[in-house]
């Protein structure tokens, strides 16, 4: 692969390790400090800055294509980079000022900005790449992305020891990868653009409508879309869970949901990257992703009955070695493994799959959906919190993966 692949591919690197550090030092402030915002407590401040992060992708994606498509996409990426450099300012004034509702404002302006890079980074891999290596790129790109979340995640989770002991490198950890991540960004290729003559549509919902119209009567990409999706479904329903199971049920510190987020990441990334050794030809296939939907399902039931079974923490070592606890590691281990399998040939496919005028749209279209999906996930964890105990939330979600493979199933003819 090109050298300007790998300037890329550190460049979302960076960024993704910045905006893992700042949600998950918000989410661990929140829950073991018990901060209280508009009348909500942790169990619903979790879920909300999730619904938060995702909003933008729903208001502005379908303008984020359009922009992607018409401009010169190496330009985007700077005006992007500075932008996070940015908002990593405003959130060390914040943190000094202790303003935690400025935070919630970070997590949204974080989420608009993924929103104008999301489009840009799976457009631009195959200006990078020849075809042949694009699933591996892809899966290369997944690594990057979740084992910065894994790192961005632990630092962020560790942060608060890092504040009482060595305040600087907390300072450090989030201005160095953003100012980085903007000076690389000036060492990438400028690629042809797409389209220089797409029009931006100044109605902002018509134009919002009509992109997802247009991509509803394509039906291999519309396909991708929704099964891609529903990843994030699923991600945003485990990551709010995971930090409010340790706390409230197991009753553990920070450690073991340090451990799980780990766990958690890993599987997602090894997965990614060997689902190019495992099958080539992952993307034509329908059963696999079918596969995959069954094989979660069936590790969300053995989940919501093991977790029920939990002994008292003591030390995180003590804990890990008790049997019931292995089984509930197996699980989230095998069920992160099997979304990095799913996901990196649904991404390959909707870029091939999309014409390259429409690539970025396409993109674009798929965030939208994302948004959706991620918003639906987020607003049903929050009603659901209020009839079912955590342990329950897991046969919820086995039982929503599968009718959303029977619903699937029908669409995917490739």
């Amino acid at each position: 692969m090109r050298t300007t692949f790998w300037s890329f591919f550190w460049i979302q690197f960076l960024g993704s390790f910045v905006d893992n550090f700042i949600k998950s030092f918000l989410v661990v402030f929140v829950v073991y400090h018990s901060i209280t915002l508009l009348g909500m407590d942790e169990s619903k401040l979790v879920p909300f800055s999730g619904f938060l992060f995702v909003l933008p992708f729903f208001l502005f994606s379908t303008h984020a294509g359009l922009i992607a498509s018409k401009f010169q996409r190496k330009k985007l990426i700077q005006y992007v980079k500075f932008f996070e450099l940015t908002l990593v300012i405003f959130a060390l004034i914040s943190f000094l000022e202790q303003c935690w509702g400025c935070f919630f404002v970070i997590v949204f302006l974080q989420g608009v900005q993924s929103t104008f890079f999301g489009p840009i980074k799976y457009s631009i891999i195959p200006d990078y790449v020849r075809a042949e290596s694009l699933l591996q790129a892809n899966g290369w790109v997944e690594l990057g992305t979740f084992i910065s979340i894994l790192l961005g995640t632990i630092m962020g989770t560790r942060s608060i020891a890092f504040i009482a002991t060595i305040p600087w490198a907390f300072y450090l950890l989030l201005l160095v990868p953003s100012l980085l991540g903007f000076l690389l960004s000036f060492t990438l290729k400028e690629v042809p653009i797409e389209n220089p003559h797409t029009k931006i549509n100044s109605r902002f919902l018509s134009s919002i409508f009509s992109e997802m119209k247009t991509f509803f009567h394509r039906k291999e990409i519309f396909s991708d879309i929704q099964a891609i999706s529903f990843f994030w479904f699923n991600g945003m329903w485990i990551l709010s869970l995971i930090p409010l199971l340790t706390k409230n049920v197991w009753q553990a510190p920070e450690a073991l949901l340090t451990f799980f987020l780990s766990l958690f990441t890993i599987g997602i990334g090894l997965g990614s990257l060997l689902c190019y050794k495992i099958q080539s030809k992952i993307t034509t296939t329908t059963y696999w992703t079918t596969f995959q939907l069954l094989f979660l399902s069936v590790l969300f039931f053995v989940l919501g009955f093991i977790v029920k079974l939990h002994k008292p923490y003591v030390t995180l070592q003590d804990w890990i070695t008790v049997p019931q606890h292995i089984i509930i590691m197996i699980c989230m281990f095998l069920f992160s493994f099997s979304m990095g399998l799913y996901i990196v040939p649904l991404y390959t496919s909707l870029q091939l799959d999309a014409p390259l005028m429409l690539r970025s749209k396409a993109i674009a279209n798929n965030n939208i959906y994302n948004a959706l999906y991620m918003t639906l996930s987020s607003l049903t964890f929050i009603v659901l919190t209020k009839w079912l105990s955590y342990p329950y939330f897991f046969f919820c979600l086995g039982l929503i993966n599968l009718i959303f493979l029977f619903y699937l199933f029908p669409k995917k003819s490739y």
